[in-house]
């Protein structure tokens, strides 16, 4: 059997689907194994990708791997491109691949050069396995030291490693990336005159509910980042999206009537003012520093709260050539 192997043209690969010896072993794996061809063509696909992506072996054999390859996907390309020019170290990474339905997986990729005896080139395999498990208990684990106790949402440190992790995506895929600042109003009135924070614990716990029902898909992060202000990362987000998720979570904290005896204007009870930024790269832009959007960010809180408070202001960034980091 090993003699059959080494001698493995690049037609006899898929070819060898049809051995049920060969094939119940790659079938019934849970590693998604994927035979390519120079050029990087899909000349074979297990089963497995139908378990972990949603699309079935023929089909990523049709349509390619540019179908996987969407969110981090772009750096597993570059290195596949390398690995088909020259016979390189074998490449392993952990990164979000892109499902049939749209969705990013976490995905241990490893990707190795396949020659014939001669030492010629034939193939690339690559063998993708589901991390998503491995992601979660990994986040388990460090969440104390990247989650706000007392609400569960993420503290200054896990905002910020988001927000620098999206920012890069949305850069290299030209997509939108929001940020949403929320500043409660007149906090001072959620504390008593002798230091006691029931009202101010009471009103926090209600906001992170409500963050929390915003952030539906992997890659959103709501955030506690000090005692009054909290934050939203809506990665692939524009700016009318922003803006309606910015009103539904002003209308709901105002709804549920948390007791703000200083807040005396708007009815006694506790408000936010909400600044949000919408960055967007488009062709050939520069790179900025995520700094630049949360900058953005402030500056429009700071100035829905100088309108007093309980409103919401925008800012939009366009980075395109010949823009700079502030």
């Amino acid at each position: 059997m090993a003699g059959n192997q080494d001698d493995m043209s690049g037609d006899r690969l898929a070819a060898a689907k049809t051995d049920t010896g060969f094939s119940e072993l790659l079938e019934a794996s849970p590693v998604a194994a994927l035979g390519l061809s120079r050029g990087l063509g899909v000349a074979y696909a297990s089963g497995a990708v139908a378990e972990i992506f949603g699309w079935q072996p023929e089909d990523l054999m049709d349509r390619g791997l540019s179908v996987l390859m969407s969110g981090e996907g772009s750096l597993v390309m570059d290195a596949l491109k390398r690995l088909d020019r020259e016979d390189g170290p074998p490449v392993r990474k952990r990164c979000q691949l892109a499902t049939k339905n749209g969705d990013l997986i976490w995905t241990d990729v490893t990707a190795k050069t396949i020659q014939t005896r001669g030492g010629s080139l034939l193939h690339v395999g690559l063998y993708l396995q589901d991390a998503s498990t491995h992601v979660a208990l990994e986040k388990t684990v460090t969440g104390l030291r990247r989650h706000d106790e007392q609400t569960g949402l993420e503290n200054r440190r896990g905002f910020h490693e988001s927000l620098q992790r999206e920012w890069a995506v949305a850069r290299r895929e030209k997509a939108p990336v929001s940020l949403i600042l929320i500043e409660i109003d007149k906090y001072y009135g959620l504390t008593d005159i002798n230091g006691g924070t029931a009202g101010a614990d009471l009103a926090a716990r209600a906001i992170a509910d409500i963050l929390k029902s915003t952030t539906r898909r992997a890659a959103d992060a709501a955030a506690r980042l000090d005692d009054s202000r909290f934050a939203l990362l809506l990665p692939r987000t524009p700016e009318a999206g922003a803006r309606t998720i910015s009103d539904y979570v002003r209308q709901a904290i105002a709804d549920r009537k948390v007791p703000n005896l200083e807040n005396e204007d708007r009815g006694g009870v506790t408000t936010v003012s909400i600044g949000t930024a919408t960055g967007l790269y488009v062709e050939r832009a520069v790179d900025a520093a995520s700094g630049l959007l949360f900058k953005r960010a402030e500056e429009a809180l700071d100035l829905a709260r100088e309108q007093g408070g309980n409103r919401i202001e925008t800012a939009v960034i366009v980075l395109q050539a010949g823009d700079g980091s502030d």
